[in-house]
């Protein structure tokens, strides 16, 4: 495995965990505790990261996001749960705004059967709507 695949790897679970151990990723990645230092190393020095005995954690600036498929596979009951109890609070002819989260792609997929205006600035949340069958929206995309 490249050294850019293994950081990519490790800034991934940085994000969802928030710390990693030096020895956990040597055992994961069946590499030297050196590489990983020097994994740990170039990292900090991007600023992607910050160094702890024993390990690094995540920056509370760091803007590294994980991609949609993997943050949907994330607390995917809890999400589930939200959508439907928000999809119970809309009612007809609202507007309502989604954004580019997770969650709120699982509660595209819960919206009733009512008309209602959908304003997004998510890509996916367009195409969810978009491959439903019912003519109840009214979308609209844009930056926000």
């Amino acid at each position: 495995m490249l050294a850019s695949e293994r950081q990519h790897l490790i800034l991934r679970k940085l994000q969802v965990e928030g710390f990693v151990r030096t020895v956990d990723l040597v055992d994961e990645f069946e590499v030297s505790d050196e590489t990983i230092r020097k994994d740990l190393t170039a990292l900090e020095k991007m600023g992607r990261l910050g160094r702890k005995h024993g390990g690094a954690i995540r920056l509370s600036s760091e803007r590294f996001e994980l991609p949609l498929p993997e943050r949907t596979a994330i607390n995917e009951r809890a999400k589930e749960l939200i959508a439907v109890a928000a999809s119970q609070l809309i009612s007809p002819r609202e507007t309502i705004f989604l954004d580019a989260s997770s969650t709120v792609l699982r509660l595209a997929d819960h919206l009733p059967a009512i008309p209602l205006t959908v304003i997004t600035n998510a890509h996916h949340i367009v195409v969810s709507l978009a491959e439903r069958t019912r003519p109840h929206f009214n979308l609209h995309r844009g930056r926000v």
